[in-house]
């Protein structure tokens, strides 16, 4: 049996599944896997950590649905999914992370579904954490690998007003051009910042850093300028400082954790780590302000949540990440409310409404 909260239900049964295929965003092919009428699926990253998990097999996407559909054959009678799913990460190099997300998210939801509880309530009470809810974190303006005209990946903005946010989206000129549908100005990194100072929320960037380095310099090729680590260091202090960030995601790149934490320390700004850490728990280290979560960077969900427990422990903010090849699954909310997250990235709009309204349904019916 399992236990959630004062309720007690049976395993569940795979009663009917489907593996299908489908398109992210980016209009590549993805995984979709539904069961007994709910659905789960993975996004794919395109500023990817060499730290991540591969989200399919060395067969591609259709050893993964071959091996999905011979798993999903097998499951028979009671099952619990958080079983199933440990099972299963010792066979992911045959499914991929992707692969073996979409099945643990269809697996979770149908359980959900059957005993009759919100989803994000179910995920906390079948990983012992203490939901909340989260703070939105909005890309509003783009640039970098997702297109664009600066060197900056996202320029962000939060609040809890979620329709103060939408607003300010709105008000900004310019195309919806990027991958994770954000505005593209032709402005220069410190004319976007002054736009943004405009509005009273807070602030944040996530430079992506890593996808400037190379032979030990960033090179910001849109602004014709190469930087050395030290010179990177300063004038990321310098931005903090002129322009009131609050927030700031990869100023480096994956493997400097010393140049992180000599930021951290001097500003008060939270600095967070995306490809530094990859959501894995071993790379984790005290001093450095927050933590971004993205389930297929792990893989897994259960790994997934090891590794925002441990960043909890360690004094780091929680921020769950969508990625910029997204798919319709609303999974994402429910997990970010679940894991007491502090912010939850979720993009400002196109395909990122999915989670934003789902985000507000549960805002609505949290308690």
């Amino acid at each position: 049996m399992v236990i959630l909260g004062d309720k007690v239900t049976l395993f569940m049964r795979v009663r009917k599944w489907k593996v299908r295929k489908i398109l992210n965003s980016k209009g590549e092919e993805a995984i979709e896997v539904e069961i007994n009428g709910v659905r789960g699926s993975a996004p794919s990253g395109t500023s990817r950590s060499k730290y991540e998990v591969s989200p399919y097999p060395k067969g591609g996407i259709e050893e993964s649905i071959k091996e999905l559909k011979r798993i999903l054959s097998s499951l028979r009678g009671d099952i619990d999914p958080l079983e199933v799913e440990e099972e299963l990460i010792e066979k992911r190099d045959k499914l991929g992370g992707n692969g073996l997300l979409s099945l643990s998210i269809a697996l979770y939801k149908a359980d959900a579904k059957d005993i009759g509880e919100p989803l994000w309530k179910y995920l906390s009470s079948r990983f012992g954490t203490k939901p909340s809810l989260p703070i939105p974190l909005e890309n509003v303006i783009g640039g970098g690998k997702h297109g664009g005209y600066t060197d900056i990946q996202e320029f962000l903005i939060y609040d809890r007003d979620f329709f103060y946010l939408a607003s300010i989206y709105r008000e900004i000129e310019g195309s919806c051009l990027t991958l994770e549908s954000a505005k593209s100005l032709p402005m220069r990194t410190e004319e976007i910042l002054g736009l943004l100072n405009r509005y009273k929320v807070g602030k944040g960037i996530d430079v992506a850093a890593g996808e400037m380095f190379r032979d030990g310099v960033y090179y910001w090729e849109r602004e014709g300028v190469v930087r050395d680590t030290d010179s990177q260091l300063d004038y990321m202090e310098a931005i903090i400082k002129d322009y009131g960030l609050s927030y700031v995601e990869d100023p480096f790149h994956e493997d400097d954790f010393d140049t992180f934490l000599k930021l951290q320390r001097r500003v008060d700004a939270i600095i967070v780590g995306d490809d530094l850490f990859s959501t894995h728990e071993k790379r984790l280290r005290r001093g450095i302000g927050g933590i971004i979560i993205k389930y297929n960077q792990r893989g897994s969900i259960l790994e997934t949540v090891e590794t925002v427990k441990k960043a909890k422990s360690l004094g780091m903010k929680i921020i769950v990440s969508h990625r910029s090849g997204e798919t319709e699954d609303e999974f994402l909310s429910h997990f970010a409310v679940a894991m007491g997250a502090d912010f939850a990235k979720i993009g400002a709009a196109g395909i990122r409404i999915v989670r934003i309204n789902e985000l507000l349904r549960i805002y609505e019916t949290f308690q």
